[in-house]
C-alpha cells in the first residue's frame, strides 16, 4: 500500500483489537494428513522435506506412519493456505489446534 490508498477488511472484533494494538496472530494451529492418493506420493514427499526441512529418505518414512502433522507453530491463515494447497492436489487434510 501506498500513501492515499484505501483498505477494507472485514475482521471481527477482537481481531481488530489485535491488529490495532500491533500484537502478532497466535501461532497455534498444525496440518494433519492422516491419507493421501497413492499418484500423489511423491508430490506430498516433496512438501514434507520442505516443511519438515528432512531428507527423501526421511521424507518417505514419515508417509509411512500416518497420521502426520506437516508444520507446527502456523497461524491460522497459514494452516488454511496450506490445507488448500492440499485440496488442490486431492490430499486431505485437517486443520488442528494446539492446546494452550
Amino acid at each position: 500500500l501506498s500513501t492515499g490508498d484505501r483498505l477494507a477488511a472485514i475482521v471481527a472484533l477482537p481481531d481488530l483489537d489485535n491488529l490495532l494494538r500491533r500484537q502478532p496472530p497466535p501461532r497455534d494451529c498444525a496440518v494433519e494428513v492422516s491419507e493421501f492418493p497413492l499418484p500423489t506420493r511423491a508430490w506430498l514427499a516433496g512438501l514434507v522435506r520442505t516443511m519438515r526441512g528432512v531428507g527423501q529418505a526421511e521424507a518417505e518414512a514419515m508417509l509411512d506412519r500416518l497420521p502426520l502433522r506437516l508444520a507446527d507453530g502456523m497461524t491460522r491463515g497459514q494452516a488454511e493456505d496450506l490445507l488448500a494447497q492440499l485440496a488442490r492436489e486431492r490430499v486431505p487434510g485437517r486443520l488442528v489446534r494446539d492446546k494452550a
